[in-house]
């Protein structure tokens, strides 16, 4: 196998990298927003966490919620901005997208129950809060695409890194990563051509 098909197989499709490139504009745009909303200050931030903090009593996620507490909300704050910028700029950038993947995942996931177990006000606002939901549920399913499908392999940096690797790997021979189907082929050719009848005529 050549050293471009290798590439043309295992590199992630373009449309899995446009997914990529989407999420991390997202988790920016989230981080403007959320800087914009004055949501690092404590005091606004301290409402909306003093109102997340009723549920600590519940059976299963009130140590969880009860932990948030005693972290504090500046920390928390700051961490949520963190987090925004991080993620978003590492699927930009295509920087260790699996493992700021996971960390967006998680932070998804635990967006997605504060969201879930936060108080409601009004009919209004129950519709945008389960448009909200729906659209933490399709975020986190992308984000499992993007990080099974290691899209930063194509349009960034993960990917100059994983093509200088391959070319010292094709130097000595073929890549590990050889298709098993394709390997047992080769094998079979290279003990045929070892082994095979002579011509002693």
């Amino acid at each position: 196998m050549k050293y471009d098909d290798y590439i043309d197989r295992h590199a992630p499709r373009t449309p899995v990298v446009f997914l990529r490139l989407y999420l991390g504009l997202y988790f920016l745009y989230r981080a403007v927003v959320f800087f914009s909303s004055g949501m690092v200050k404590r005091e606004i931030f301290d409402q909306r966490l003093q109102q997340l903090l009723d549920f600590r009593q519940l059976p299963v996620l009130g140590w969880y919620f009860g932990l948030l507490g005693k972290i504090g909300t500046e920390w928390l704050a700051s961490g949520v901005l963190a987090i925004y910028l991080m993620v978003g700029i590492s699927l930009l950038l295509g920087l260790h997208v699996r493992l700021f993947g996971i960390v967006g995942c998680v932070f998804l996931l635990h967006c997605y129950l504060f969201g879930y177990l936060g108080p409601v006000d009004d009919a209004l606002a129950s519709a945008q809060h389960t448009l909200d939901l729906r659209l933490n549920e399709a975020l986190m399913v992308v984000m499992l695409v993007v990080i099974w499908t290691a899209a930063g392999r194509r349009w960034g940096v993960d990917g100059m890194v994983w093509r200088r690797q391959l070319k010292r790997e094709f130097a000595y021979g073929e890549p590990p990563e050889l298709d098993p189907i394709e390997a047992a082929r080769k094998q079979v050719e290279k003990c045929a051509t070892t082994d095979g009848p002579t011509d002693r005529s």
